[in-house]
């Protein structure tokens, strides 16, 4: 029963992260500095997730965080600090649709670091579903066209910043179990929020002229999807369910919201699209039965 609940946080955060993304696309791409925005947002969901944290049972402590030193300073390297910041900048910059399909190539990267450091045997059964999965993400993202000649410099820094994501794996397992999903996201997110801050506040000039209602929206409504809710839920779904599945699940996140996309921003899926976002769906549940 853990597990099945393990696997619904996982889909549930990669749906809430779909909805962050689009936020936080929309915002970088309205004038909003990407550092700032999630140095913001970090902080905004960190502070509410503590008012959480004090209403409830989970406790962050000192002795905990000595005990988890080394997994905290990796998880905000990797997470808090690395993957955010260039993932908001390669957001804010690129142009392309294909930005969605290099997010989702997470799992292959979870999956190889794994291998190479003998956590896991990949089955050959593995790697050919996880093929699947991605011809369907490719599908969704792109419509079947695309070229490697457009990538633009944006894309890059997504898939570096996908890379250092699929690093902290390794750590945010061992937090969720050993700190808690909400405590973890604080140390992580918030800490690197903190940091990020003072680069944001410089460079994008807000100290002289302060933002507007409109980037405080898109920020606050970042902080509750993308730090309180996605997050949180990833942490929580690391305790009971291999990384590698974790992320691949989290492809089911741009199909939920494709009626968001119809809704609000008139945007419609084509043949080729459906078509992919039938094969997530269904390699999504051959891939949640492999928890077990």
């Amino acid at each position: 029963m853990e597990k099945d609940k393990a696997v619904s946080f996982a889909i549930l955060s990669a749906v809430f992260s779909s909805l962050a993304i689009v936020i936080v696309s929309v915002g970088a791409h309205s004038g909003i500095n990407p550092i700032l925005f999630t140095a913001l947002s970090g902080i905004i969901g960190s502070v509410f997730l503590l008012v959480l944290m004090k209403m409830g049972r989970e406790r962050l402590t000192l002795a905990k965080i000595r005990r988890n030193w080394h997994d905290i300073l990796g998880s905000l390297a990797f997470r808090g600090l690395l993957g955010t910041s260039i993932l908001y900048v390669g957001l804010g910059i690129t142009t392309g649709i294909e930005a969605i399909f290099f997010t989702k190539m997470e799992p292959y990267f979870v999956m190889f670091l794994d291998w190479i450091t003998g956590k896991v045997k990949i089955r050959r059964y593995h790697v050919a579903l996880l093929s699947i999965h991605l011809a369907g993400v490719f599908l969704l993202a792109t419509g079947g066209s695309f070229s490697l000649s457009h990538l633009e410099f944006g894309d890059l820094l997504i898939i570096f910043a996908v890379f250092c994501f699929a690093v902290s794996y390794r750590y945010g397992k061992r937090m969720s179990r050993n700190i808690g999903p909400k405590g973890s996201v604080v140390l992580t997110n918030g800490l690197g929020s903190i940091i990020l801050l003072p680069i944001g506040l410089l460079i994008s000039g807000v100290i002289s002229h302060g933002l507007g209602s409109t980037a405080w929206l898109f920020i606050i409504t970042n902080a509750a999807l993308s730090y309180v809710l996605s997050i949180t839920l990833w942490f929580a779904s690391l305790k009971e369910t291999r990384g590698w599945i974790v992320s691949a699940l989290r492809a089911v996140g741009p199909v939920a919201i494709a009626p968001v996309a119809f809704l609000f921003f008139g945007q419609t899926l084509g043949a080729g699209q459906i078509v992919g976002a039938g094969i997530i769906v269904v390699t999504a549940f051959l891939i949640a039965r492999e928890h077990v």
